[in-house]
């Protein structure tokens, strides 16, 4: 019996914290969001996402994820839910004392446009 080949997927995961706001704000003005939610994203991340998702219906193909998340909880929800999307987390390192990369997502809900802040943490 042959071991099946592995998709390895190098990059960033973040974990997104979504505003829907009714427009963008201008500069200095505060606005009322319609939402807020939380995701697991990153480049890199969503593409083992993906991987794993279309591995899933073949069965032909392994995913891992290399990569780096903060010891925190951002940390540890996003190596939970890859493992929940069947993506190999054992070479994503936890870097103690560091944060997680954030991306701080604003998105206009009435043309979809959006802006976003990253703080890379333990991906820089």
């Amino acid at each position: 019996m042959s071991k099946k080949p592995t998709i390895a997927v190098v990059g960033s995961l973040n974990f997104d914290l979504v505003t829907r706001v009714p427009r963008l704000p201008d500069l200095g003005e505060t606005l009322t969001a319609k939402s807020f939610g939380t995701n697991c994203g990153g480049k890199g991340a969503n593409q083992a996402v993906a991987a794993a998702r279309l591995a899933d219906r073949c069965e032909k193909v392994d995913v891992k994820m290399v990569g780096a998340v903060g010891s925190d909880g951002f940390g540890n929800e996003m190596k939970q839910q890859m493992r929940k999307e069947g993506v190999d987390v054992e070479d994503v390192k936890v870097v103690d004392g560091t944060s997680s990369g954030v991306a701080v997502i604003v998105v206009d809900d009435t043309t979809g446009d959006n802006r976003i802040m990253i703080t890379p943490g333990a991906n820089a």
